[in-house]
């Protein structure tokens, strides 16, 4: 028996590529290609059909058989028999029967329908293949994260060992805004297992390790991505998209988008992509140039929801209040999960500027979230009600309930919000606090290059110690210090955050000039996300 595997155009397909795909399949490259294995060879490469052949030794000759069968469910689309009589009749009966193969696969084919193609992943499960591979489309094309999610969790189920997907989950999780000891647990899964994999997924997988882990390194992400786009089989789309966000948390806005501005025009329909470039012209300040970019994509994706989830960010800076308040309640008001989760928290974001601190606290509760993201939310009602009602009385007590509600002890040490919690009791004028929290945090967290991570997060809850305690020129050390990363960069991605700080601490310290300028640097400093 004989298994060849055919295009539409008739063709063979090379022998490398059937071992290279067998190696992806988690074998040995000496495996025997019988019909099941070529039928899963067929199915990741793309291949629409398979010929299956025999030749059966008779009385007197031989009967040669022919089938051409489909990849993906194993339907005859033709077949074929010849007799041959003896040795020397093989060669002419093998030519009749081929020749009548290729006059009926052309046809054959037609009615074959086209399915989208699988990704070229290393994993020993064609169905954790088929789900990683259409979790790919339902985020890069439809935009649904939710749904990706769903299929990736699938894939790692039937298969434990599938890196890449491990990967895959990080990113939908950091998508959906999830703890980060979940992505530090999938990212740390995907890491472990790279030196199975082909150099590509090895790079990939390490790209994003060291963009999004627990022990980041933006300049050996951008490392490892520029390394894999120099490969044969690299993936330009997802490069791309991974370097312009290493470059967006460095503030390098118009060098990022530039990276998603060349995915689109490898496909016009990567909504990812176009929800960078959104984002990254309103840090540039385009309200007008992004909305040009949301009506494009929501022509050819309409109802996407990570995409309708951008329009409240292009309102609000534009000052449009009343229309971004609209979107946020449609949003919320929808069955997709992903966009009443972003409905909920633009509208509590809104309600919190307007000082309706009831509001908030209603559409917090209808968010819901786990313990660190409950937590943050109380913090955030906290202080927010301390500083609209000018007065700290019962502050410190609505604090102790919060903690006692949601204890440190039941959420993973990569989740606890130890800057939130010390921030927060400084700004309610509990200094000593503030200061005991962070002694936990150093008792706590010992592992280096976590602490290199967090170090300008450290300084920055620094600043707000140093401010309650009325230390003014610390602070202003300090905040500066909490807006540089480790690797000299800006540490976040949010370029006027720093400026409020310091007008704050130039107000403490009585220096109102400078203080109005930075107040004024902080309002006309753009960012996308303006709304939190």
């Amino acid at each position: 028996e004989y298994y060849h595997l055919v295009h539409l155009a008739p063709s063979l397909m090379a022998p490398a590529l059937v071992v290279s795909t067998l190696k992806l399949m988690g074998r040995p490259a000496t495996t025997r290609v019988d019909l099941p294995v070529a039928r899963e060879v067929a199915q990741r490469e793309g291949v629409q059909a398979i010929v299956d052949g025999s030749v059966t030794g008779v009385p007197g000759g031989y009967i040669l058989a022919l089938r051409l069968v489909t990849a993906d469910s194993g339907v005859e689309l033709a077949s074929f028999r010849e007799t041959a009589d003896g040795p020397r009749g093989l060669i002419d009966a093998a030519d009749k029967i081929t020749r009548a193969l290729r006059e009926k696969i052309g046809e054959s084919l037609r009615v074959v329908q086209a399915t989208p193609p699988l990704g070229r992943e290393t994993t020993s499960s064609l169905e954790a293949l088929r789900l990683f591979s259409a979790a790919h489309r339902a985020t890069n094309v439809m935009g649904d994260v939710q749904q990706a999610m769903v299929l990736i969790r699938k894939a790692v189920a039937i298969d434990s060992n599938f890196a890449l997907a491990w990967s895959d989950l990080a990113v939908e999780l950091g998508n959906l805004g999830a703890s980060q000891a979940s992505i530090d647990s999938a990212l740390d899964h995907a890491f472990r297992l790279r030196h199975r994999l082909t150099d590509r997924e090895r790079l990939s997988i390490e790209g994003f390790y060291y963009g999004a882990g627990s022990h980041r390194d933006r300049v050996r992400a951008i490392e490892a991505y520029s390394q894999e786009s120099r490969l044969p089989d690299a993936d330009p789309v997802s490069i791309l998209v991974n370097m312009g966000e290493e470059l967006r948390s460095m503030r390098l806005y118009a060098s990022a988008e530039s990276l998603d501005v060349r995915v689109l025009r490898i496909d016009s329909g990567a909504a990812l992509a176009a929800v960078n470039v959104i984002q990254l012209e309103l840090d540039r300040g385009g309200s007008d140039s992004a909305a040009a970019m949301y009506a494009i994509i929501n022509r050819r994706h309409p109802g996407t929801p990570i995409l309708e989830a951008q329009y409240p960010l292009i309102s609000y800076a534009r000052g449009d209040l009343a229309t971004t308040r609209r979107l946020a309640d449609t949003l919320a008001g929808t069955s997709s999960e992903l966009a009443r989760s972003y409905g909920l928290a633009y509208g509590a974001d809104l309600s919190l500027v307007e000082g309706q601190l009831a509001r908030v606290a209603q559409q917090y509760a209808q968010a819901g979230g786990d313990a660190p993201v409950a937590l943050a939310d109380s913090l955030t009602l906290i202080t927010a009600s301390t500083w609209f009602r000018n007065s700290n009385a019962g502050a410190a007590a609505r604090m102790n309930a919060a903690l006692t509600s949601y204890p440190f002890s039941t959420m993973a040490p990569a989740d606890r919000p130890y800057f939130a919690v010390a921030t927060a009791w400084a700004r309610i004028g509990k200094p000593d606090r503030a200061e005991a929290m962070i002694a936990a945090y150093r008792s706590a967290v010992t592992d280096t290059a976590v602490l290199r991570v967090q170090r300008a997060a450290l300084h920055t809850a620094l600043g707000e110690i140093a401010l309650a305690e009325h230390h003014a020129d610390r602070a202003l050390s300090e905040f500066r210090e909490g807006d540089t990363a480790f690797d000299g960069r800006p540490a976040t991605e949010c370029a006027p955050c720093l400026p409020l700080e310091l007008a704050r601490a130039f107000d403490a310290a009585g220096q109102a000039d400078s203080a109005i300028e930075q107040y004024e640097r902080f309002i006309s400093t753009p960012y996308y996300n303006r709304l939190v």
